[in-house]
């Protein structure tokens, strides 16, 4: 039996200077940005709300958005610090409890389903995406050191939500294999549902 909670898929920007975190409900299509930048804070009270209320869904998420956001919800973090992060992660394919250990952060506990694990092969969001035919393909509108200035951010959450909308049509086109770990999840008591 399907969830009863809404079910929410989620992505990270997360640049010199920006950082945002986007959830969007696959029944309503409502879309929430939190957003952190100088002189902006970031509202942890939202993204707890968001993150204990939902079935959260993303890509790569375990090893990369997660980690991020457990980051982000710890008081006093800063941009700058969540970039040289996401630098850590990326250059050292750094492991979720290598993250707990490194930056002192406890990883958050969410009710989710990480798509990587379950799509067949390795490859990017856009190369499913692509394969998909998803009606629009983008990559990232900037350098990774690129630093974010006021005039870029709505470009950003643009990207962001278009990354979002790719998910969920994957996340449609895998159904029936995530159906089939619910399942047995149920049956086996323990889950399964980010399992390859």
């Amino acid at each position: 039996s399907a969830t009863m909670k809404p079910q929410k898929v989620y992505d990270i920007e997360i640049l010199h200077g920006y950082f945002l975190v986007a959830f969007k409900c696959l029944a309503t299509g409502a879309v929430e940005l939190f957003e952190m930048y100088d002189g902006k804070d970031f509202d942890r009270a939202g993204v707890l709300r968001v993150i204990t209320t939902a079935e959260i869904i993303g890509f790569n998420s375990n090893n990369f958005d997660t980690p991020l956001l457990s980051l982000a919800m710890k008081r006093g973090t800063t941009v700058a610090q969540l970039k040289a992060a996401t630098n850590a992660i990326i250059s050292e394919n750094l492991r979720p409890w290598q993250f707990s250990s490194r930056f002192n952060v406890s990883i958050l506990e969410m009710d989710t389903i990480d798509l990587i694990e379950v799509a067949p092969g390795m490859a990017s969001l856009k190369i499913y995406g692509g394969r998909m035919h998803c009606p629009k393909l983008q990559d990232l509108p900037f350098e990774p050191e690129d630093t974010i200035l006021p005039a870029h951010r709505q470009m950003l959450r643009t990207y962001c939500v278009n990354d979002l909308d790719t998910t969920i049509a994957l996340y449609r086109q895998l159904q029936p294999q995530i159906d089939l770990r619910r399942k047995m999840s149920v049956q086996y008591d323990q889950d399964l549902r980010s399992k390859s």
